[in-house]
C-alpha cells in the first residue's frame, strides 16, 4: 500500500504529497488533498487505519 493525496472533488485528483487541488473548473480547486491509502495490488483507496481486502 503507499500513500497518496486524492481530491474529493468531480476532477479526484491524486498527487504523492500534500497539497491542494489545481485543477480549473473542479469544485474543490484551491482545497486540501485528502490523505488516502492505496492498495498497490488493486488500486483501491481507502483511508488510513481502515480494513481492506481485495475483491
Amino acid at each position: 500500500m503507499s500513500k497518496v493525496y486524492v481530491c474529493t472533488g468531480s476532477c479526484g485528483g491524486q498527487a504523492m504529497e500534500p497539497g491542494v487541488c489545481q485543477t480549473d473548473g473542479c469544485e474543490r480547486n484551491g482545497q486540501p488533498l485528502e490523505p488516502m491509502m492505496q492498495c498497490d495490488q488493486c488500486g483501491a483507496l481507502y483511508h488510513e487505519g481502515d480494513e481492506h481486502t481485495c475483491a
